[in-house]
């Protein structure tokens, strides 16, 4: 199965891993270079000055995957704020960590809930489940 949009015709649209247990562990804080930080916080400047609402919260960032133990998956992770997603227009895709998502069905009588991003938010109008 392949994504038509994607650029690479071969990869797979979806990866499925054989894991049965899924662990986290916590590691040292990104080591950004000083022009980094100073990017970072340039960048935020102007992300407030179009949107005064917007929140530098916490952020859970992908640092590493360790897949060396069969059907266990250890997820390496590091404390970020919404600010260094700016990372991302500094370096390249394979040099900036990914963030971690959280999503959770949450039934009712009558369906699931789902939820639509805000004006505000970083993917606008973008339907989600909560």
């Amino acid at each position: 199965m392949t994504d038509s949009r994607s650029t690479h015709p071969t990869a797979p649209a979806v990866e499925f891993l054989d894991v049965r247990r899924i662990a986290f562990a916590e590691g040292p804080p990104l080591v950004l270079t000083p022009w980094e930080l100073s990017e970072v916080d340039r960048l935020w400047s102007g992300t407030r000055a179009g949107n005064p609402a917007v929140f530098d919260g916490p952020l859970v960032a992908v640092t590493g995957i360790d897949r060396s133990v069969p059907g266990v998956l250890l997820a390496h992770w590091a404390r970020l704020s919404y600010r260094h997603r700016a990372l991302r227009v500094l370096r390249a895709a394979a040099d900036v960590p990914g963030s971690v998502f959280v999503t959770v069905l949450l039934p009712t009588e009558r369906g699931v809930v789902v939820g639509r991003g805000s004006a505000t938010t970083a993917a606008p109008g973008r339907w989600t489940l909560p």
